[in-house]
């Protein structure tokens, strides 16, 4: 078979699902900049559960393209997966640290760069390296944590083989969650670490234990997408439903200490994501809204490393005209942001394409030696 041509099913309902996750972490960051009103903040404010919904979509996907694949790549099927999975993401992830690297040394100077963090960064070692998660590139943070998972779905995929051990799963990395992230705790307070705010605050929110969960509802989604049936209504109802939760959970104060909690707000909001992902589910948004979100999702991976510089530069240009940053100056900013983003992102895609092409000619080379 000729792996260039080797495509699996494409759903459209997963760059949909990509799309608004993307303008999710998109909506945080611009209204962090701008004095909104109360209820208008707190659904900014949710903006960073769209990492979330990445997570979720990503352990999906990647157990489906694992589960297609599984008889096809035989005995080489876990080198192909890392093969595929590097020239997937390398190429942009890489472009990105060195393009954000160079900015830095330009705004502050060559010695203004910890390289040795840049490397660990590149090398894919932020998610270990915790102080380090999300030095550059800018949101970094969740490839790191996503490729640590990456290293794991040979061996959950053998070992999860039904809803049961899904769920199974799920609590067990819930538990394992809270007891690695109290011992963090513990460790942390022993040292003594002057302002440990990040550490306990971001850095541990960020890495694989705590985020594992979330992956296991994407795993505990597969089995449940390819077990059961939904009809069209119930899939409506359940679509509904998430946008009301939401939305209402947007605007409930619930404390973000997490290493104190057993059910974390991404636990909840992952619940949300997981009755949206049912709803939208086999729906081609083949319209014209629909199109441009499924397009926003397939440029989604450049859109999330860019819209940090794009953000940057667009708050200088108005800081300098001196606009009033409100409620409509948000929403008109953060459309022009998106649309900004998504344009030069979609000039970039033909590189992130290349990449995944050369992944698998790599793997073509292994197929016709054997």
């Amino acid at each position: 078979m000729n792996l260039l041509t080797d495509n699996l099913k494409k759903y459209n309902w997963i760059d949909f699902g990509r799309g608004i996750a993307v303008l999710l972490v998109i909506m945080i960051h611009t209204g962090q900049n701008f004095s909104t009103s109360e209820s208008v903040y707190n659904i900014t404010q949710t903006g960073s559960m769209g990492v979330q919904l990445f997570f979720i979509l990503s352990s999906f996907t990647l157990f489906n393209s694992y589960n297609q694949r599984y008889e096809i790549d035989g005995k080489y099927r876990i080198k192909y997966f890392f093969i595929r999975r590097f020239f997937r993401i390398a190429p942009l992830y890489y472009f990105f640290a060195i393009f954000y690297t160079v900015i830095q040394i330009v705004l502050k100077g060559i010695h203004s760069v910890e390289y040795m963090d840049v490397l660990i960064s590149i090398l894919f070692l932020n998610g270990l390296v915790v102080p380090v998660i999300n030095y550059i590139p800018p949101g970094g943070w969740s490839v790191g944590t996503e490729v640590l998972f990456y290293c794991i779905i040979p061996f959950l995929f053998k070992k999860i083989t039904s809803t049961k051990h899904a769920i199974i799963l799920l609590l067990a990395a819930i538990l394992f969650s809270n007891l690695i992230n109290y011992l963090a705790e513990f460790i942390i307070s022993s040292l003594k670490i002057p302002n440990p705010y990040n550490l306990r605050g971001y850095h541990l929110y960020s890495w694989l234990p705590n985020q594992f969960p979330v992956f296991c509802f994407g795993i505990l989604l597969f089995f449940i997408l390819n077990s059961l049936s939904f009809s069209n209504n119930l899939k409506k109802i359940f679509l509904t439903f998430s946008i009301l939760l939401y939305i209402l959970l947007s605007q409930i104060h619930l404390s973000f200490k997490y290493l104190y909690f057993l059910l974390q707000a991404s636990y909840l909001y992952s619940v949300i994501f997981c009755f949206f992902i049912i709803g939208i589910k086999d729906y081609k948004f083949n319209n014209r809204v629909g199109s441009v979100f499924r397009m926003i999702g397939k440029y989604s991976f450049c859109m999330y490393l860019l819209h940090f510089f794009i953000l940057r530069l667009y708050l200088i240009l108005i800081t300098y005209i001196g606009v009033e940053k409100n409620n409509l100056m948000f929403l008109i900013s953060y459309v022009i942001i998106s649309m900004i983003t998504f344009f030069i992102s979609s000039k970039f895609y033909i590189y992130e394409k290349k990449g995944i092409m050369f992944g698998n000619m790599q793997i073509q080379k292994i197929r016709n030696l054997i």
